[in-house]
């Protein structure tokens, strides 16, 4: 155990929750007071102080008017739109990188199996391909994307996972806290890279603005253990209605971008037209120096094994010989 958890930890045992009876506005759920940390830890747009600290940096000309804007809109929000944000080029470059690997029969990773495809020939979605493709990294790593979460953050990010769509997820709503998470909290954030336009019949991206300022749902408190999608749906839901907070959908055009808080709630909708591609790709990526574990499983990582690409910096992915996760380096030398 890090010295930062135990100290973490001591506070979070001596320090209870502030009460949910504070006054809010209509801009800030209720239970936005009770997240389960001290605010001084949290990162700098989550705290109640934010708006005058990025007019601060607007007086001091760290930042011009247009970054305080789009920061003020995430502190508010959870979530920061960048249009066009990579140029068509490069993403037909991943297309075309899954399509060879689909007539070459690559192996995939940690599926261990070259990619598949359903019955209306869309590729099933896998995980981390950036560790064998280095197009997919160029995007992954994009330095616009890595310049506003490390801004969005308040210190530098590295990547830590990639998953590719293909179609509608159609995935129950979720937050990825409940997956994978930070200590102290907050220090995680998503990219969300459109690869195409999306059709509004494809099944686009769900989200819920300002449902960032939740409590936190803990694997520890659901009974559902690793099956717990429906009782997290039902939780979040549930959170949502007594706040009124609407649920929208995102369609995108191809090369826009969607930045997302790591409590912020987001889904697939239902898929319409099966026949529709989506074509996507999530990106995830952790602020240096917290603690960066799995909550559902329990798996610690370390990020003393982050690596670089072209002075971007990644956490890798590796798999033992059969195709089993291994959380470092270090860790599948021991298993081989």
């Amino acid at each position: 155990m890090s010295s930062m958890t135990a100290w973490l930890k001591q506070i979070f045992t001596s320090q209870q929750p502030a009460s949910q009876e504070q006054p809010t506005s209509q801009e800030q759920p209720k239970e936005n007071q009770a997240w389960p940390q001290p605010e001084a830890v949290s990162p700098w747009l989550d705290r109640s102080n934010a708006l005058s600290e990025i007019q601060a940096k607007l007086e001091r000309g760290e930042i011009d008017s247009d970054t305080a804007e789009k920061l003020s809109y995430w502190h508010k929000n959870g979530y920061l739109v960048l249009p066009k944000l990579i140029d068509d080029s490069r993403l037909d470059l991943v297309m075309e990188e899954f399509e060879r690997f689909w007539t070459e029969e690559t192996v995939i990773g940690g599926h261990h199996r070259p990619l598949q495809r359903d019955a209306n020939g869309h590729f099933e979605p896998p995980i981390n391909v950036h560790m064998q493709s280095d197009v997919i990294k160029d995007v992954f790593l994009d330095r616009q994307i890595l310049k506003w979460l490390g801004l969005i953050l308040g210190r530098d990010v590295y990547g830590c996972q990639t998953i590719n769509f293909f179609k509608g997820t159609q995935r129950a709503l979720h937050h990825d806290h409940i997956h994978m998470t930070t200590r102290p909290y907050g220090f995680l954030a998503a990219a969300w890279v459109a690869f195409e336009d999306i059709d509004a019949r494809s099944g686009p991206l769900l989200y819920v603005p300002g449902s960032h300022r939740l409590r936190y749902v803990e694997a520890a408190s659901l009974t559902g253990g690793k099956d717990s999608a429906d009782e997290v749906q039902d939780l979040l839901t549930d959170r949502m209605r007594e706040n009124g907070l609407p649920t929208e959908r995102f369609i995108a055009r191809k090369g826009d971008v969607f930045l997302w808080h790591a409590n912020l709630i987001h889904g697939g909708a239902l898929v319409e037209e099966p026949t529709l591609s989506r074509k996507s790709m999530a990106c995830h990526y952790i602020g240096f120096d917290v603690d960066y574990y799995h909550d559902l499983s329990g798996t610690v990582r370390d990020p003393a094994d982050v690596v670089y690409y072209k002075g971007a910096p990644y956490l890798p992915e590796y798999y033992d010989e059969n195709g089993h996760f291994v959380p470092s380096r270090k860790a599948l030398l021991e298993r081989q």
